[in-house]
C-alpha cells in the first residue's frame, strides 16, 4: 500500500510539472528531442534499452533554467524470466550553459517513475537522478547530444537490489520556436482631451494617454510617436517591457519646441511582444489657440491661417478646407479674447523674405512688398474678429514684414513659420 501510494504521488507530481510546462505562459518554447536510452542497475545487472521523447522550455525562471519532461518506452532483459516491457515518465530542471562554439553542457535534476510489465506481473519504481547532458550544435536548430545520469529509487533502501541505476542516452534535439506562445497583448487606450492648450495656465496643459494590456508580461518593447500635420515625428517616447499605465505629452517636441497653436497631431502607440508580434493604436489631438504670458502682457501666435495667394485677404472660398480652418481659428480666437475684456489688442502681421541674402534687395522688398502685405493680413484678421463680435476700437494693426523672423530665412524646411499673425494683449 505504501509503495502504490508513493508511486501515485510521484506520478501526479510529474504530470503536474509537465502540465505547467505546456500551459500558455508568457515564455516561448525552446527544445524538443528524441533519444535512444540504455540503463542498468548497479552493480551491473538487468540492462534495459528503449527510446524516449522530451519537451523542455527556457524562460520559466532565470534565463539559463530549463524545465521539461520526457516520456519513453523500452524493454528489459531479466535473465531466465525473459524480457519485460517498460514505460517511464520523467520531469527535469537544469541549467543550460554554452561552453564555447557549438558545444553546450546541461547539468540537471530528474524525478520520475517507471512501470515494468513482465511475466512476473506489474511493478512500479521511482527515480531521482543527477544528470549531465553534453550537446553539439549541428545546424541552426538541431543538436546532437549525449546524456548520462546516476540515480536512486527513493522507494527502495539505498544499497539494496536495483536501488541505484546508471543510464546513457544519445539523440537529436531540435529547437522549436514559439512552442509555448506568449498570450496576445490586446492593448487598449484612451487619449484625452481632444483639444489641449500647453500654455501653463493649469487647464488642459497636456495630453494624457491611459494604457492597459491584457498580458503585460508579453510586451517586449513599446513606443509612442507624436507626428505633426506634415507627418514628421515631433515627439517620441520609448521603453522596454510593459508600458506605464499613463503617458503624458506636454506639447513640446524632442528638441524643446512648442506645438503649433491650433495644430493637429497624431499619436501612434506601437507595441511588440517577445515573439515579434506587433499591435498599433492611433489617436488624434488638436492644440488649442495658445495664449502665452510675457510679463504683464499676453501673446497669441495664430496657427498658419490661409490667405489668398499674394494677398492680405483671408481665404473664405466656399466649401474649401481653408475656409473651414480659418473659421475654426477665428472662432476660437474670439472666444479667448472675450476672456480678456480689459485688454487692448495689437495684431501684428509677419512675412518671409525672398531676397534675404542681398541686404539692399532685402530692404527694398521689406519696404515695398513685405510690410504692406503683412499689414494687409493683420487688417484681414481684425475685420474677421469684428465680424465675430470683438469691438473694433479694442484692436490696432501693425505690419512687421520680415523684421522679426522665428527661423533663419535660409532654412527651407522651417522658414514657413515666419509667415504668421500674432496678437499682443496689454492693458
Amino acid at each position: 500500500m505504501t509503495l502504490s501510494r508513493s508511486a501515485a504521488l510521484l506520478v501526479l507530481g510529474t504530470l503536474s510539472v509537465l502540465a505547467v510546462s505546456a500551459s500558455p505562459r508568457p515564455y516561448p518554447g525552446e527544445v524538443r528531442g528524441i533519444q535512444a536510452d540504455w540503463e542498468t542497475s548497479l552493480p551491473l545487472s538487468d540492462a534495459a534499452a528503449g527510446f524516449s521523447f522530451g519537451l523542455s522550455a527556457l524562460g520559466i525562471g532565470p534565463e539559463p533554467l530549463r524545465v521539461g519532461g520526457r516520456i519513453g518506452a523500452g524493454f528489459r532483459a531479466e535473465g531466465d524470466g525473459g524480457p519485460s516491457g517498460t514505460a517511464r515518465a520523467v520531469a527535469s530542471a537544469g541549467w543550460d550553459f554554452p561552453v564555447g562554439g557549438p558545444f553546450g553542457l546541461e547539468p540537471s535534476f530528474e524525478a520520475g517513475a517507471a512501470w515494468t510489465f513482465g511475466t512476473d506481473g506489474f511493478a512500479v519504481s521511482a527515480d531521482a537522478a543527477l544528470a549531465l547532458r553534453a550537446s553539439l550544435r549541428l545546424a541552426a536548430s538541431d543538436s546532437l547530444f549525449l546524456s548520462a545520469a546516476l540515480g536512486i529509487d527513493p522507494l527502495r533502501p539505498v544499497g539494496g537490489a536495483e536501488s541505484i541505476r546508471f543510464s546513457l542516452g544519445v539523440g537529436i534535439a531540435r529547437v522549436v520556436r514559439r512552442l509555448l506562445p506568449y498570450p496576445r497583448m490586446d492593448a487598449r487606450w484612451t487619449v484625452s482631451p481632444a483639444r489641449f492648450s500647453p500654455d501653463g495656465d493649469g487647464e488642459a496643459d497636456s495630453v494624457e494617454a491611459e494604457l492597459a494590456t491584457a498580458a503585460p508580461g508579453s510586451v517586449a518593447a513599446w513606443s509612442l510617436e507624436v507626428r505633426d500635420e506634415a507627418g514628421g515625428i515631433f515627439r517620441t517616447f520609448r521603453g522596454e517591457g510593459a508600458p506605464p499605465g499613463r503617458l503624458s505629452w506636454d506639447g513640446f517636441s524632442d528638441d524643446g519646441e512648442l506645438a503649433l497653436s491650433a495644430g493637429s497631431y497624431s499619436l501612434t502607440l506601437s507595441l511588440r511582444d517577445r515573439i515579434g508580434r506587433e499591435e498599433i493604436l492611433r489617436a488624434e489631438t488638436v492644440v488649442d489657440v495658445l495664449v502665452t504670458r510675457v510679463g504683464d502682457t499676453y501673446r497669441i501666435r495664430l496657427p498658419p491661417i490661409a490667405f489668398l495667394p499674394n494677398s492680405g485677404a483671408l481665404d473664405w472660398t466656399e466649401g474649401g478646407e481653408a475656409a473651414e480652418g480659418n473659421s475654426f481659428v477665428i472662432g476660437r480666437l474670439a472666444a479667448i479674447l472675450g476672456r480678456f475684456p480689459e485688454y487692448r489688442i495689437v495684431i501684428e502681421g509677419h512675412a518671409n523674405a525672398v531676397s534675404w541674402a542681398d541686404p539692399e534687395a532685402f530692404m527694398a522688398e521689406q519696404r515695398d512688398e513685405l510690410v504692406p502685405l503683412s499689414l494687409g493680413r493683420a487688417v484681414a484678421v481684425k475685420d474677421a474678429l469684428v465680424a465675430a463680435g470683438i469691438a473694433a476700437e479694442r484692436m490696432g494693426t501693425v505690419g512687421r514684414g520680415a523684421s522679426a523672423p522665428l527661423v533663419p530665412f535660409g532654412d527651407e524646411t522651417e522658414r514657413w513659420k515666419n509667415r504668421r499673425v500674432e496678437l499682443i494683449l496689454a492693458k
